[in-house]
């Protein structure tokens, strides 16, 4: 948020949501890099539920006598 505020002022957290009605965001090289790596950590996160969850799943099917492990 600073840093979009620093390049337009009085941006808001609505406006940060759609950066492209801003041309000063959108040809901001510093907003581009931050705005990427904000989506990388969500899709790491999205990766790692996916793989941990997966992970219990298998985890249930092979130890199946003991099914308070599990999810129902």
């Amino acid at each position: 948020m600073s840093l979009g505020t620093t390049i337009v002022p009085g941006l808001t957290k609505e406006d940060l949501l759609q950066p492209m009605d801003y041309d000063e965001l959108e040809e901001n090289p510093s907003f581009r890099f931050e705005e990427g790596v904000l989506n990388g950590i969500g899709e790491t996160r999205a990766a790692l539920y996916s793989f941990f969850s997966d992970l219990e799943d298998s985890f249930c099917v092979e130890s199946s006598s003991d099914t308070s492990l599990c999810r129902d």
